[in-house]
This record gives C-alpha cells, sequence and structure tokens, in this order.
C-alpha cells in the first residue's frame, strides 16, 4: 500500500551545551508552549529542521523517573501513528548490547534505520529511545508527469538543482502579510500537512517567531479552498540533529532538571522523503491526482515553494502538532 510514512527517533542521554550562534528565528514574543519554545531553540542554526513535541514530552517524562535497572519500553498506537520509548541502563548484571539496541531502533522506525551503535563507549551509561512512525497517504496525489528540474536558493548566495513537482487544484489556503499558507489533507484522516512560505523572500525567520498555539489558530480558521498552482521539490530530509541541552533549556516547562545526570549524548535522528504520492511512498509513474485541473491559471493563488519553508504536520482532532520542521536544504 502506498502511504505516507514520517519517522523519527530520539536518542536521548543528556550533558553538554549547544553552541551559540547568530539566532536565525526572529522573536518577538515568548512561544505559549515548550513546543514552540522548543522548535525555536532548534531553529537557531541555518539547517533544516524535525522536531517531534510529542516524543519530546516523552522523553520529559521518563527523565523524571527515579530508579530503572535494565531495559523499560512501552508503546503507544493509533490509527496514523505510534510512540515507542525505551530506556537502557548499565549495570552488572544488564550491559548495554549494540545489538539489542539496534534491533529495537529497527523495529520501531518504520524499518528507516538500520544499525545506529557498532559499539558501545564505556562512559555510556544510560541510553534512552524515543520514536515516532506515522503512517497515512495524500488525499490528492501529484502527477508525475508534471514535475520539472528547478532551483532551491536556501539562500541569497546558494541554490541547489531539485526536482519541482506541480499541480493546479483547489486547496485550503491562507495569506497574511508575512506568510502564505497551504494545507495538505490526509486520506480518511483528520491528520493534515501545512506548508508554511515567506511572503518576502529568505524571511522564514519572521514565521518562525511568530508560530504560537494562537498565530496557528488564527491560521487554521483562515484557511479557505482557494485556486491554488502549487509547486512543492522532492526532498529527503535524512538527518542527525544534536539536541544535546535541549530539555535542560526548558526547564521548568518540562521539569527535565529533576531527571537523572548520567546521560551521555543526545541526537535526534529523521528520516523524511516527499515525492509525488507522499513520503517514503513509493513512486510511480503518470500517478495522477483526482483533483487536479488542465493546466496553470493566471487566476490562481501562487503557492511557489523554491526556499526554505516551514512544515507542520498536525492532528485536527484531538489538537495536537505531530512535527515541527523546516526545510532549509532538500
Amino acid at each position: 500500500m502506498k502511504s505516507l510514512l514520517l519517522s523519527l527517533l530520539i536518542i536521548a542521554p543528556i550533558v553538554g551545551s549547544c553552541n551559540k550562534t547568530q539566532p536565525v528565528v526572529e522573536t518577538k514574543n515568548t512561544p505559549s508552549k515548550p513546543e514552540f519554545k522548543a522548535y525555536q531553540i532548534l531553529a537557531h542554526n541555518p539547517t533544516n529542521v524535525n522536531f517531534s513535541p510529542i516524543t519530546l514530552q516523552q522523553l520529559a517524562t521518563l527523565l523524571k523517573l527515579d530508579q530503572i535497572s535494565g531495559s523499560l519500553t512501552e508503546k503507544q498506537e493509533s490509527k496514523n501513528f505510534s510512540t515507542a520509548n525505551s530506556v537502557w541502563t548499565k549495570s552488572k548484571k544488564h550491559p548495554l548490547k549494540p545489538k539489542e539496541i539496534n534491533d529495537w531502533i529497527v523495529k520501531n522506525s518504520c524499518g528507516n534505520f538500520t544499525e545506529f551503535y557498532e559499539k558501545m563507549e564505556p562512559k555510556t551509561n544510560t541510553i534512552m529511545l524515543s520514536s515516532l512512525c506515522f503512517h497515512g497517504k495524500f488525499l490528492h496525489s501529484f502527477d508525475s508527469k508534471n514535475t520539472i528540474p528547478a532551483h532551491f536558493q536556501s539562500s541569497p548566495y546558494g541554490s541547489s538543482g531539485i526536482k519541482l513537482m506541480r499541480k493546479t487544484g483547489d486547496f485550503r489556503y491562507f495569506e497574511d502579510e508575512s506568510a502564505q499558507w497551504l494545507e495538505l489533507p490526509l486520506q480518511n484522516s483528520s491528520i493534515v500537512m501545512w506548508l508554511a512560505l515567506p511572503r518576502k523572500k529568505f524571511e522564514l525567520n519572521k514565521i518562525e517567531g511568530k508560530i504560537s498555539t494562537e498565530y496557528l489558530s488564527t491560521v487554521e480558521k483562515g484557511l479557505k479552498d482557494h485556486q491554488v498552482e502549487v509547486s512543492i521539490p522532492k526532498f529527503q530530509l535524512n538527518q542527525k540533529l544534536s539536541i544535546k541541552d535541549l530539555l535542560m533549556q526548558l526547564g521548568a516547562e518540562f521539569d527535565s532538571r529533576s531527571g537523572r545526570s548520567n546521560f551521555t549524548e543526545i541526537a535526534q535522528i529523521a528520516s523524511f522523503n516527499m515525492n509525488e504520492l507522499g513520503i517514503n511512498a513509493e513512486e510511480e509513474n503518470g500517478t495522477k491526482s483526482e483533483k487536479e485541473s488542465s493546466g496553470f491559471s493566471l487566476r490562481s493563488n501562487k503557492f511557489e515553494a523554491v526556499q526554505p519553508f516551514l512544515v507542520v504536520i498536525k492532528n485536527i482532532n484531538p489538537d495536537e502538532i505531530i512535527l515541527l520542521g523546516r526545510v532549509y536544504k532538500p
């Protein structure tokens, strides 16, 4: 079955501090929820970002546990995605075994990751794993015959070649003084993908600085059916993101300072491959959308993602954000 597939794996032993760089995000107000603050911390560097508030909150909960010996695993499943969490603690009776941990990673990351640990460093005492596996497919796919070569400009000084997917049709669309928003719904699901482009080139930081519960509520209310010429790149985000000090920087919101202090690393690994059918979906020649107009209309709104853009995967009912991301280099 062709499906939209997203996997996100967080490996979380904690100690150390993030590198200090000039912020990319332009923040005018303090975000109202910790997931938005966490995203803005990660978005300070000009790079791709994949971040799951769900898995971060689960990590914070596990950090509060006082005593863990051996391993601890829990898993939760819903219609479109599942989460799994595991804590591995070294002791004389329970040494950390790379093969055992790698097998867990393969099983709980939709098969997108194979071997992560070749050997275990002596200083590694406790490893915490949290994974998100997301399944679905777009309600209306793109026609691969309309995909063309193009260039994606990450900054005023650099660009790269891409394959640009194109279609014209009725989409839920919203724009304000700083952003264009486009909704891509999933089949038989309350989960949607939102993409956001800055109205002025290379000013995605102004959108990211506004991200909050109130702003996304405004976006949701403003999304209406419009004729839109959509151009989105096929892209891959295979990323190991260091978020070593993130929980500690969030402080009181997640209460992570009450957790154990013998963690030795933290990294987030995400695999994200978008094509005409969805994410990590098997490609077919001539895939035809059910909801597509013939040709491009001058009267349509244009949504042309050939510069950095924001990705939000959101559950409408219940209201929760599954993923916040940025495509900086496809």
